[in-house]
């Protein structure tokens, strides 16, 4: 088995084919490099004007009233991993603009301010790469790595020694399986060099872990497509035949499948949308129930006649309807995210996705960087609301309508004592909770089509050069 397996080595390193492969991965990765060069060196200056125009909102900040009022807008911001696994970086919706006042309409967007039309032609991750020109090249490594040694006579030659089938196959999945592994090495090293050298990654022990988890996911996902050439090829008498199935199964797998997910998540999972016309209409009910009741608000100086009595169940109404409008809007996420979890289940029998979703898991990104920065998001603009209403509350000549801005507090407020949204990261571990299920089903379909191989190597005619 080793023996053929460096024989292979040996056939492969002086053949022309990896060597155009070789050059071909490398110009990706120096592709990658360059645009996370460039595209880290404008979400830098993106972010810095981000974080100065949010600070700007706090620092106009004169009573807490004009708090009230005010809108804000927290983020997440990127983890600097993207160019292993864009993930949706730039249009999750990592950034909830929010107000403290009731009723404030507080909704979620894209953190990102580039231009919109542009951002699918930034995508040439890592993960990119990988997907679609790793299996690619497997299946040009392999397609004719048996029926061309059937075509030649050299395959009845080399069984003629007794050498056990399973040893030739292994050998030459074993030979291929690391000049891929070595071209993807090489590549990934001239990235992380360019990204390096431009202060855009800091290489550390977490980032090896990551780049080390990525090659061994690389390893699973280049191993199903060399072992379904080498099935191909072993079921077919001619390399060309084998090559064009192995062409439409690689468009099955890694275009058809995904294409196919957004229907069957849009037609299984249903949702109320975006919410806006449930909202429309909860906020038309408590129009008409406040108009019905004669309750709408005064001038200060007459709400104080009764105490603020109107305005007090005014504020309790409105309470209400901010509640029940965020509870929509929340509701309408769910479906969101539903419909997302949905086709991502379907994406995951294609191995392409199966082997994103592993590195989104490995990187920090994607769906779960969302899940986790929504509830921070939530819990913020509560802790922004409960600081202002504790704050009007030490002002006695307030009339304490929490949340509706003229009826709160006109004293001084010093900007630096509102509490400012600090993103608690995903940490290493709680991503990696993510990585068995994609994992998981790479490996399945590794073994599954590492049956395959022995079996049609196994059941090989190696007497006839025609069609098998």
């Amino acid at each position: 088995m080793w023996t053929i397996a460096r024989l292979t080595l040996i056939d492969n390193l002086r053949s022309l084919r990896f060597q155009l492969s070789l050059v071909l991965l490398l110009i990706f990765f120096v592709g990658n490099g360059l645009v996370y060069t460039w595209k880290g060196e404008r979400v830098m200056v993106e972010n810095q004007q981000v974080a100065a125009a949010g600070e700007k909102v706090y620092e106009s900040v004169e009573t807490v009233a004009d708090a009230v009022g005010k809108r804000y807008r927290i983020l997440s911001y990127q983890t600097g991993t993207e160019f292993m696994a864009e993930a949706g970086s730039d249009w999750f919706l990592y950034a909830l603009n929010m107000t403290p006042e009731t009723q404030g309409w507080q909704w979620f967007g894209s953190s990102r301010g580039t231009n919109w039309w542009l951002r699918r032609f930034e995508v040439v991750d890592w993960a990119f790469i990988v997907r679609y020109v790793v299996s690619f090249l497997a299946i040009a490594l392999t397609y004719n790595a048996i029926s061309g040694e059937k075509e030649s006579g050299t395959l009845r030659l080399l069984l003629a020694n007794s050498l056990p089938r399973a040893h030739v196959l292994l050998g030459k999945y074993i030979a291929h399986l690391l000049c891929l592994l070595a071209a993807v090495t090489v590549g990934a090293l001239v990235s992380l060099l360019m990204l390096t050298l431009n202060g855009l990654v800091v290489v550390d022990a977490r980032l090896a872990a990551m780049c080390l988890l990525f090659l061994g996911a690389t390893a699973i996902y280049a191993s199903i497509f060399l072992l379904l050439g080498l099935a191909m090829s072993s079921a077919s008498g001619r390399s060309s035949t084998s090559l064009v199935a192995l062409v439409l199964l690689w468009a099955f797998l890694i275009v058809i499948i995904p294409q196919m997910s957004r229907l069957i998540a849009v037609t299984t999972v249903e949702t109320i949308g975006p919410g806006w016309d449930e909202t429309d209409e909860l906020y038309e009910q408590a129009e008409a129930e406040l108009r019905r009741d004669g309750i709408a608000l005064r001038p200060l100086e007459r709400a104080r006649a009764d105490g603020f009595d109107m305005e007090r169940r005014y504020a309790r109404r409105w309470a209400q309807l901010d509640d029940a409008t965020t509870q929509v809007h929340r509701e309408s996420m769910r479906g969101r995210l539903a419909q997302y979890r949905r086709a991502r289940l379907v994406n995951s029998f294609s191995p392409g996705f199966a082997l994103q979703y592993a590195i989104e898991g490995i990187t920090a990104n994607g769906i779960q960087r969302f899940e986790h920065f929504e509830p921070q998001a939530w819990g913020y603009l509560e802790t922004l609301r409960a600081f202002l209403v504790d704050r009007d509350q030490t002002d006695p000549t307030s009339p304490h309508i929490h949340l509706l801005p003229q009826y709160m507090s006109t004293a001084a407020l010093d900007h630096r004592q509102i509490p400012r949204f600090i993103e608690d990261k995903l940490t290493i571990y709680e991503s990696l909770s993510r990585l068995p299920g994609p994992a998981i089903t790479l490996l399945v379909e590794a073994l599954v089509a590492f049956w395959l191989a022995l079996f049609a190597f196994h059941r090989a005619s190696i007497s006839d050069a025609g069609d098998a």
